[in-house]
């Protein structure tokens, strides 16, 4: 059955989230027989729920479900929502389920948030939108991954904020960067 909703979500253009095995089987009744559930009990059940909702295009429902999962620190799922959001021109609503998900480890969200509809005069917009989330040392590290790229020295920055708060995974990714 778990081989059935990775192939769902790959026919639908979606990626795949490992399902836990109580859940296995309430998202494979959802997805191919279209069974809902009054009883969900995870974040993982209601992200499937949100997609499933999304791909019949019934919006309300989906948002709900990306709600009730993002209320329990299910990245995916805000992250699904705050790209809708943005789609729909909620700047603002899209930007704090961006950073919701950014807080959950979803390295896409921070991306996002570097568009151009977050700007402000040419700022250093993450540093500005995250700057609550500056004591997390996943989002330091994230903000380092991104700016590898694009600004050496913004990156080390960032990378040296995480090592600060004992990131192992900036530490790593700096030795690799001058290796």
């Amino acid at each position: 059955m778990e081989q059935r909703i990775n192939d769902w979500c790959e026919n639908n253009g979606y990626t795949y989230v490992s399902v836990p095995k109580e859940s296995i089987q309430t998202v494979h009744d959802l997805l191919y027989c279209d069974i809902v559930s009054d009883k969900l009990i995870n974040s993982i059940e209601m992200l499937y729920y949100g997609l499933y909702y999304n791909n019949k295009n019934e919006i309300d429902l989906m948002i709900k479900y990306y709600k009730q999962a993002g209320e329990l620190n299910n990245g995916v799922a805000m992250y699904n929502l705050a790209k809708h959001l943005f789609r729909m021109g909620e700047y603002e609503e899209s930007r704090n389920c961006y950073i919701l998900a950014a807080k959950c480890g979803i390295t896409e969200a921070i991306y996002h948030l570097n568009d151009s509809k977050f700007s402000k005069d040419g700022y250093d917009i993450l540093s500005i939108i995250l700057k609550d989330l500056l004591e997390d040392q996943n989002v330091l590290y994230l903000l380092g991954l991104y700016h590898a790229s694009h600004d050496e020295k913004i990156m080390m920055k960032y990378y040296l904020m995480a090592i600060e708060k004992k990131s192992t995974e900036a530490m790593n990714q700096l030795g690799l960067h001058y290796r």
